[in-house]
């Protein structure tokens, strides 16, 4: 058999993932002529046994993987949305999944091993249907095909409504025969669902009208949360566009359900835009206000899928449908301002921070703006229309209470108080709660496609048994949020309360998982336990309804448009005022959470005003306001009550409207599904509601105010709450007496029991919200899953469907750069000689083909009036070999290849690096029935999942790796402070002679003491080698992570780099050099080291150094070229006369080709390809998969240039993204903290143990332990005998030969708080930016110093 031949076994080769490197046949139509390996004529390939397979040719096998991706399901964007939605565990939730080939489908996804696998292997909705049932929720499931006889639809949406309820006649005369078993069934349950969290509509073209032409019982009847529906369209013959899916959509809008685009088969910019204004309009949540909006959607698909597809290909959508304000894909990007930045209320840059800024409700911004009040003509009450003209004058008209007519034009339609009438050609829309214009308290007007809505309290007279002696109530209730998230999220509330002297209730808990059980214990101070049974319990009296008899007046609403819940909202309290708000919030919506110009926040609370203006000294008075802005899980919506609360509560103050009023603001539970709920202290959150009271002076006396302050810190509920404002408001005490109680429930102005003091003691707090409040840390490092994310949306779209970022040679001449240039005047520069005048290639004649110059590795030229060409190169050099060791087998150490990948987490390398991944992940190590780890093939790629970060940033995770030293704000505390300080040393410089101030040591050196003040000149106080040990610059802080460690040096940014304690420099660099390594570096980037020369944390000393490539081509091509593009540099290969456009990785080949037999150490950074701080999704995403090519063939080559047998590829980056508008993001935090590390070795070698790497592979990693596996691959004897041994990290481990232990901690492997990724450690809820205490305004979201 040929060395290292393909495994083809089994069917196709595209029907599974080849795997490099094992022993099977080929199939039988496949070329035994094609050579492996075209491009490298140093290749020998040795036959070691008599065989008919041959390794395909990389371009073979990479073709291979792309088939293979290509067959691959659209499953990232329904993954998260299942773990998001799904997590939201509550007493009879249920899920209805229709679908086609269902059963089949479901039985397959049985045999999986794991959810996410089969998640990419079949539809969406047998995925989603099977998660469902392990998260324990009861499914309800349509198989489509055995619902269709001769392609007909046997059913509607309403037929499987019905069929619970066998006194309803059917409504179809064949739905009899479609309610057999194979055509419906369900998981645990046969009664009709009371609550449907989810419904997934996921069937073939053609049959979503159908199902959805009756459907209007189900839309009235039924509680649905959220709808996914899959939509399709596709262009005819005729030119003209087929559609499926708008009776959905227009079924949906019309029960008020806002839809939104989830995930599409196609995707193509708009043409001839600057910005891709198709993301906006057809991307991840694009808001489908109309059923046109739907139909503009589809007609855009049907032109992309006729785009890639070709004629009569069809498109894809599934848009997302819900009644309240969470998006299809969570993103904050869709609320927030550009630019925006966290600042205080002066606007300065501080850790007393208010939230982001939002954008503005889209009408707001809109010019010509129309006003709208309450008013009376001729003793008539009419109502007030102001628009604005383009001389700004403004045009008033009345509307007559009685005509319904504006300047004298009669109504043209009326439909429950919607009229649309004729205003001067322009089109009106008027809405009012009553049933005219002066009995109305809300009124809503729509013209010029502008919106205003106003509202007024109509008095009602006081009851004759009404009281001013008994105080009012005002209530603010946010649904939901937790104590910790407001305290994050809402400063300036936090702030008044504090100004206001309210009572804070820290131990406030929630009595259920969601507002039903919550709002009931509240309002009623009965438990609810079914969430049907909020109106069957005929013991229920709610709150409004015994203080409207007992003669308050009374006011309940909320700012939201729910029409289908069965919650509280859904019982449509009796109170005195609040009804006319109803439909208020479902007239003309638009986000963040807007009614028409205004958000509706400002509309409850301008009506909350005007019913306390209206009562107060008048009748006692109870408003219950229900704000659901933080009902979705974005967690950025609290934003837009934090300025208006504080303003709210200081007006009524201000107007003294406090006096004699209890004023409660509180919560009903914390967020109770999402991203951050997944964690485990976001279900801790879940659990802790908000609670402050504010007590009127005039009340402190007949109260106990001594036991209310001590309850304050007790554990407390919902029903004590309850039990309080009961006590608050009866008439005598007698009257409190004779309250008959259903909780454990006590008024807060009573001493509490003291078993208060335990949550556990206290009745009605369910234990498992106990359990999770003690702080327990646990010894198994668990990571969060990773959050939605945008990205998936373009992920899951094929790359045979949307654009691709073609890999040409941007701004580059393609014309042969060896051609002489006599007669032109040029400029070329290499590897070794800057930019200089040239008639002709700067390698002579013969260009890249020459031998002259053999030390140079690339050149550049640019002619007048010509593009610029690049060529790469390595020669042997025998000189270079002199200092190296000339005998690899005897050491026996293995080729080291380091490629980082920067910014990139490994949720975005599996969304993006789909062919790599798949590719290493074929390699994966499989435990056999023995336990014995095994690989398929002659390599082994081990994925090691808990990598946690060393800092924020590139740099701070690169030194480790690449030294064994930590990056760190230098902390003077870590030494005895003594002398005279010197600012000069303080910033890593030294004082010159001659009052030249501080001065830099030069490029390639550093401070030979970094604690003491030099005063001389470089030659002196600077430094090239690494000082020995030296215990005076050890930080003796215990406190400190570089406690133990020597400082090495600081610089002027305020770093601090700390090393082990030793002697010799620690750079692999260095020590690879003395172990006889060949050293290649190279980044893309110009500077001597990471970030440039003023952070050049160690000399560089590589034998081929590539950095300065990209210096060259900056100096020269930046204007011409830009930046963007000085990634893209083609350059021709000395072997491969053609373009490449990894220069990095062509240094890297030519190594390997050049000096086969001596062991080399590359390390290369790809950095410009994926740190994209912009919001240029498409393109970002197109260029990290054209990187994804470029990688998966080279790591082809490479082991096909002998890496299978000699040579360990570490793959890895050194965190994910940390810049950028991004970063608030929740998915961006989380990612932050994951970065993509694999390892990549032979499998039969003596440098790894297959067993240990698998143990540790789900074991807390940091770069200290992947130094300490290079140094350990390197071997620990330099080339002469005298050559000191540096020092390792303490505490690290040999990821391939040492096992971890099983419960190290972050504190152990010296991660730092705000980088610790195990959530059992440490509880890092979502913040407004990623920490990096490097940048002053990043550092305002680190947790930790």
């Amino acid at each position: 058999m040929a060395s290292g031949a393909v495994d083809f076994s089994g069917k196709e080769a595209c029907d599974r993932i080849l795997t490099w490197g094992s022993d099977a046949a080929l199939p039988a139509n496949h070329s035994m002529s094609s050579d492996p390996l075209p491009r490298s004529p140093m290749l020998v390939r040795v036959v070691s046994a008599p065989t008919t397979a041959v390794r395909p040719s990389v371009e073979e096998a990479v073709q291979n993987y792309k088939d293979k991706y290509s067959l691959l399901r659209p499953h990232f964007v329904i993954r998260d949305f299942a773990r998001r939605v799904l997590s939201r565990h509550i007493v009879n939730s249920s899920i209805l999944v229709i679908g086609a080939d269902l059963r089949t489908e479901l039985a397959n996804v049985e045999h999986s091993s794991s959810w996410e696998e089969a998640s990419g292997q079949f539809s969406l909705s047998a995925t989603f249907a099977s998660y469902a049932t392990s998260e324990g929720h009861s499914v309800h499931t349509i198989d489509t095909s055995a619902c269709t006889k001769n392609e007909t639809m046997l059913f509607t949406v309403d037929d499987w409504w019905q069929s619970f309820d066998d006194t309803r006649a059917l409504t179809r005369t064949h739905t009899a025969a479609a309610k057999r078993p194979q055509c419906w069934w369900q998981s645990n349950q046969t009664a009709r669902p009371s609550w449907i969290l989810s419904a997934v509509f996921d069937v073939p073209f053609g049959q979503q009208d159908p199902i959805w032409r009756q459907s209007t019982k189900f839309m009235l009847e039924s509680t649905v949360t959220y709808t996914v529906v899959a939509m399709h369209s596709r262009l005819n013959q005729h030119g003209s566009i087929l559609m499926d899916g708008l009776a959905a959509a227009k079924a949906l809008l019309s029960r008020r359900y806002k839809l939104q685009v989830l995930l599409v088969s196609h995707y193509h910019p708009d043409d001839g835009e600057k910005n891709d204004v198709a993301f906006d309009k057809y991307g991840p949540n694009a808001l489908l206000l109309t059923s046109h909006d739907v139909e503009d959607l589809l007609r855009w698909g049907a032109k992309a899928a006729q785009r890639y597809g070709g004629n009569y290909a069809p498109f894809k959508a599934y848009v997302f449908a819900t009644q309240g304000l969470d998006l299809a894909i969570p993103s904050m990007q869709v609320y927030l301002t550009k630019d925006t930045s966290v600042q205080d209320s002066e606007g300065a840059q501080t850790r007393e921070k208010k939230p982001l800024q939002l954008k503005p409700c889209p009408q707001a911004t809109l010019p010509r703006p129309i006003s709208l009040s309450f008013g009376t003509m001729d003793g008539e009450e009419v109502l007030r229309v102001g628009l604005q003209t383009n001389n700004t004058e403004t045009q008033r008209n009345m509307l007559s209470s009685k005509i319904g007519a504006m300047s004298g034009h009669a109504p043209m339609a009326r439909n429950q108080s919607e009229w649309t009438i004729n205003a001067s050609s322009h089109d009106m829309k008027v809405w009012y709660n009553g049933n005219d214009i002066g009995s109305s308290e809300a009124i809503c007007l729509t013209l010029l496609n502008r919106s205003r809505c106003t509202t007024r309290i109509i008095p009602e007279a006081p009851s004759l048994n009404s009281t001013n002696e008994r105080p009012n109530i005002l209530l603010l209730l946010i649904d939901p949020i937790s104590r910790g998230f407001f305290e994050r999220s809402m400063p300036l509330t936090r702030q008044k309360l504090r100004e206001l002297e309210f009572v804070h209730f820290s131990k406030f808990t929630a009595v259920g998982a969601n507002s039903g059980p919550n709002q009931a214990a509240l309002y009623s101070g009965i438990p609810l336990t079914r969430r049907d049974g909020i109106n069957k319990n005929s013991e229920r009296r709610w709150l409004w309804d015994r203080l409207r008899q007992s003669g308050y007046k009374t006011l309940k609403a909320e700012d939201g448009c729910i029409e289908n819940s069965n919650m509280v909202q859904s019982l449509k309290p009796n109170t005195t005022h609040g009804e006319a708000l109803n439909r208020l919030f479902c007239f003309d919506f638009d986000r963040p959470n807007c009614v028409g110009p205004d958000l509706a926040s400002r509309h409850l609370l301008n009506y909350g005003e005007q019913f306390v203006k209206a009562y107060q000294g008048v009748a006692p008075w109870a408003a219950f306001l229900h704000f659901v802005d933080t009902h979705e899980d974005t967690m950025i919506l609290s934003s837009s009550l934090d300025s208006q609360v504080p303003s709210f509560l200081e007006g009524l103050h201000r107007d003294m409207r406090f006096e004699n009023t209890v004023v409660v603001l509180c919560s009903d539970h914390g967020l109770h599904y999402g991203p951050y709920f997944q964690a485990r202290s976001g279900r801790k959150e879940r659990s802790q509601p908000l609670l402050y009271i504010r007590i009127p002076s005039s009340l402190e006396p007949r109260i106990d105010m001594e036991a209310f302050t001590e309850n304050s810190q007790l554990w407390t509920t919902a029903f004590d709450l309850h039990e309080t404002m009961i006590q608050l408001t009866s008439k005598s005490k007698i009257d409190n007496k004779h309250h008959q109680k259903f909780s454990g429930g006590k008024s807060l102005f009573e001493a509490l029991p003291s078993t208060r003091g335990c949550c556990d003691d206290t009745t009605d707090i369910p234990s498992e919200y106990c359990t999770i409040a003690k702080t327990e840390s646990s010894n198994q490092c668990v990571r969060i899953p990773n959050p939605p994310s945008l990205l998936s949306f373009l992920a899951d779209i094929p790359l045979s469907n949307r654009p691709n970022f073609k890999a040409i040679c941007t701004g580059l001449r393609e014309s042969t750069p060896s051609e002489p240039s006599l007669l032109k005047v040029c400029e070329c520069a290499t590897s070794h000689r800057d930019w200089h005048m040239c008639t002709g290639h700067p390698w002579g004649i013969n260009g890249v083909l020459s031998q002259d110059f053999p030390e140079e590795h690339f050149a550049l030229m640019k002619c007048r009036g010509e593009k610029p060409s690049i060529d790469t190169r390595i020669i042997k050099q025998h000189e270079l070999l002199s200092a190296v060791s000339r005998s690899r087998g005897k050491a026996l150490k293995p080729n080291i290849l380091l490629i980082e990948v920067d910014s990139v987490s490994t949720a975005y390398a599996d969304r993006h690096f789909p062919l790599t991944r798949n590719f290493l992940k074929a390699h994966k190590p499989r435990r056999s029935t023995k336990g014995e780890a095994r690989c398929d093939g002659e390599i082994c790629a081990v994925d090691f999942n808990l990598v946690g970060l060393l800092g924020a940033n590139s740099i701070a995770n690169e030194i480790p790796v690449l030294s064994g030293c930590m990056v760190t704000r230098f902390h003077s505390d870590c030494f005895e402070t003594s002398g005279k300080k010197d600012l000069c040393s303080e910033v890593g410089m030294f004082t010159a002679r001659g009052g030249k101030g501080c001065q830099m040591c030069p490029s390639g050196t550093f401070l030979k003491d970094p604690l003491s003040p030099c005063f001389d000149s470089a030659s002196i106080c600077c430094t090239r080698n690494f000082e020995g040990s030296n215990r005076t610059k050890v930080c003796s802080s215990s406190s400190r992570r570089e406690h133990g460690l020597q400082l090495f040096r600081r610089d002027r940014q305020g770093d601090a780099v700390w090393c082990p304690f030793g002697d010799g420099s620690p750079f692999l660099f260095d020590v690879a050099k003395e172990r006889g390594y060949l050293t290649l570096f190279g980044q893309e980037a110009c500077g001597d080291w990471i970030l440039g020369p003023e952070k050049n944390k160690f000399p560089l000393h590589a034998d081929i150094d590539v950095h300065k490539l990209y210096c060259r081509t900056k100096e020269k091509f930046a204007g011409q070229v830009g930046e963007a593009h000085l990634n893209q540099q083609c350059s021709r290969q000395r072997f491969s006369i053609g373009k490449s456009i990894n220069p990095l990785m062509d240094h890297v080949r030519g190594m390997w080709d050049a000096y086969p037999e001596h062991t080399k150490f590359a390390y290369i950074m790809h950095e410009v390809a994926f740190h994209e701080p912009g919001q240029d999704w498409t393109k970002m995403v197109a260029r990290s998969e054209a990187y994804d090519l470029q990688l998966l063939e080279f790591l082809l080559e490479i082991l096909e240039r002998g890496g299978r047998s000699d040579t360990v590829i570490i793959l890895r980056s050194n965190n994910g993204l940390h810049d950028g508008p991004t970063t608030p993001e929740y998915s961006v935090q989380v990612e932050h903290r994951d970065p993509w590390t694999q390892v990549i070795f032979p499998q039969m070698s003596n440098w790894v143990s297959i067993q240990t790497a698998v143990e540790n592979q789900d074991r807390l990693v940091n770069g200290f332990d992947l130094y300490r596996t290079i140094r350990d691959l390197m071997g620990g004897t330099g080339v002469l005998e005298a050559t000191p041994d540096p020092a390792t990290p303490g505490r690290s481990y040999n990821i391939l030969n040492s096992l971890i232990p099983e419960g190290r901690t972050c504190v152990d492997a010296k991660i730092p708080v705000d980088f610790c990724p195990c959530e059992g450690e440490v509880e890092r809820p979502p913040s407004y930016g990623v920490c990096d205490p490097f940048d002053p305004y990043s550092d305002l979201f680190c947790l930790g110093d």
